[in-house]
């Protein structure tokens, strides 16, 4: 499969309803449940309003207007595929939501966003070090950072076999990468979607089995961060 095949809308690797209803429930939970954390730890800065929010590969955008419409803030899209941000641009026309194509490696600007949800995007990207350290030096001081990265204690890089995953994580890796770039891990959650055998993925879960469940591991893993400083 050719490179260039990743940043097609239909890869395989993002959803690709054009509004939220049509989008599967397991990654509607992930930003509902981010979503809560934000406004668990901001309750101050959302009271005063005017936040930058960056949702990173945001795919079509969903969980960038279930942010913006819930918050007092503008939020950036950014996304890897043209043809996504093109649904994003066209079922999401609100004035606080911005999309942009931009493939990976680029730089944001320094401590800008109040908040930066980071749904389903280490795990794509062979420099994760340093995809972390610019999304650490984006954040304000006290920002907040939501990331989901799938456990490879509880589902295998082996056994998942994403057509473009490079790595999966396990916690304490998250944890220690987080400390190292001046993180204190606020919350962690579990989300638990596929049945397995040994070898392989054989089904799918109930929605109702899929929600997360905070201090629990899961196969899919979701970590609210605040930077310290």
């Amino acid at each position: 499969m050719s490179e260039r095949s990743r940043f097609e809308l239909h890869s395989g690797e993002r959803q690709t309803g054009a509004e939220l209803g049509k989008i599967r429930k397991d990654h509607v939970f992930r930003y509902e449940c981010a979503l809560e954390c934000i406004q668990r730890y901001m309750g101050q800065e959302i009271e005063a309003g005017g936040l930058f929010g960056l949702d990173i590969f945001c795919a079509t955008g969903y969980g960038t207007y279930l942010l913006g419409r819930s918050l007092p803030c503008v939020m950036w899209g950014i996304e890897g595929s043209e043809e996504a941000v093109r649904v994003s641009r066209q079922a999401y026309p609100n004035q606080n939501l911005l999309f942009s194509c931009k493939i990976y490696p680029f730089v944001l600007p320094q401590e800008r966003f109040d908040f930066i949800v980071c749904i389903e995007s280490l795990e794509h990207v062979d420099e994760y070090s340093s995809y972390f350290k610019m999304l650490s030096a984006a954040l304000v001081p006290k920002g907040t950072l939501i990331l989901t990265v799938p456990n490879e204690e509880l589902l295998p890089l082996r056994i998942h076999k994403g057509k473009f995953h490079v790595k999966h994580f396990y916690r304490k890796e998250i944890e220690e990468i987080a400390h190292s770039e001046n993180f204190m891990v606020k919350a962690y959650f579990g989300q638990n979607l596929y049945l397995l055998n040994e070898e392989a993925i054989v089904g799918n879960l109930s929605e109702e089995e899929m929600q997360l469940v905070e201090n629990q591991d899961g196969q899919i893993m979701q970590f609210a961060m605040q930077k310290k400083s």
